[in-house]
């Protein structure tokens, strides 16, 4: 039988973030302390890095392949900036269901 810190660890990403969501919604007291956790962890982002990292992103997409990528399609248009993102971040992912 698997611990539950066996079992926490083996939680994909989206599955973390359902659980953390049921919690949140569950549990005052439990939203305040992981409110409190996610703002000292994200207190230790650097602003500059995450700027230097958008900037080498940025840098490297080729404006002709955003326009390659931007304009009408099958599916509908698809806005220039709207490619762009896609290109830095790839497909959008399915959102989450916690109900």
């Amino acid at each position: 039988m698997k611990t539950p810190r066996e079992i926490i660890d083996g939680l994909s990403p989206a599955d973390a973030l359902a659980v953390l969501k049921a919690l949140v919604r569950d549990d005052e007291a439990i939203a305040a302390r992981i409110a409190r956790i996610a703002t000292a962890h994200l207190s230790k982002i650097d602003p500059g890095d995450v700027a230097f990292d958008l900037y080498e992103e940025l840098n490297a997409l080729e404006v002709e392949e955003v326009w390659d990528r931007a304009g009408r399609t099958r599916h509908g248009y698809v806005e220039p900036i709207e490619a762009a993102e896609q290109m830095i971040n790839g497909p959008r992912p399915a959102p989450v269901d916690v109900r």
